[in-house]
């Protein structure tokens, strides 16, 4: 496994930066240690009210193999009528828990959508990595469940899946402001770094099985 090169990140970061638009809103919310099947307090800066109600989106991203990604995009909840908070119930659910995977979360208005116009992203997190939680007793199930109470999207769209492909920025999403571009390229280069290290470690601890058998 390579790592991306300079010649990657640059274009990655022209189509980003071409592509950036200024979010109305901010996150007021830590997205460090964020431990997988654990409830999470998601906050952000007051918007108008003219764009309620208020859709939370989750995104995952994952590189396969080179320099593929694949891409999961959902709808948590568009059920926000007032306020600026909501609490995501169990950490990445719906989406999937892939350790090598990185996240981030939208806060769009749910007016657009019904409209059929683009929706207007108010809010956008940084990427950021999912941790499992430390071990405390034998565990019924790997797969997280849908936890009881927990607002279901009724419309618009629930699951945008992307493939495989060779173009980097598809699936990334586009953050608000020249930082969250510069930040993303880090976060990819990150990612590369941290399955290249996995592999390598497999690759040694197959070569120490060999020899002592």
């Amino acid at each position: 496994m390579t790592l991306y090169s300079s010649s990657l990140l640059i274009p990655l970061l022209v189509v980003l930066l071409s592509k950036i638009t200024l979010c109305l809103a901010e996150f007021r919310t830590s997205f460090d240690n964020i431990t997988h099947g654990q409830p999470f307090q998601l906050a952000w800066d007051d918007v108008d009210p003219k764009h309620y109600p208020l859709s939370v989106y989750a995104r995952l991203i994952n590189r396969t193999v080179g320099s593929q990604a694949t891409g999961v995009m959902m709808n948590i909840t568009n059920a926000i009528t007032t306020g600026s908070t909501y609490l995501w119930p169990d950490v990445p659910y719906p989406l999937p828990y892939l350790s090598t995977g990185l996240y981030s979360v939208e806060i769009r208005s749910s007016v657009a959508d019904k409209e059929g116009t683009d929706a207007v992203v108010l809010a956008k997190s940084p990427f950021f990595p999912i941790f499992e939680p430390r071990p405390a007793g034998p565990r019924t199930s790997s797969r997280p469940k849908a936890p009881k109470g927990s607002a279901v999207p009724q419309d618009g769209p629930e699951t945008k899946i992307i493939g495989p492909t060779n173009k980097l920025a598809l699936g990334l999403g586009l953050g608000c402001g020249i930082p969250s571009a510069i930040a993303m390229g880090f976060l990819i280069h990150v990612l590369g770094k941290r399955r290249a290290k996995m592999l390598e470690e497999k690759r040694r601890k197959q070569r120490f099985e060999f020899v002592i058998h």
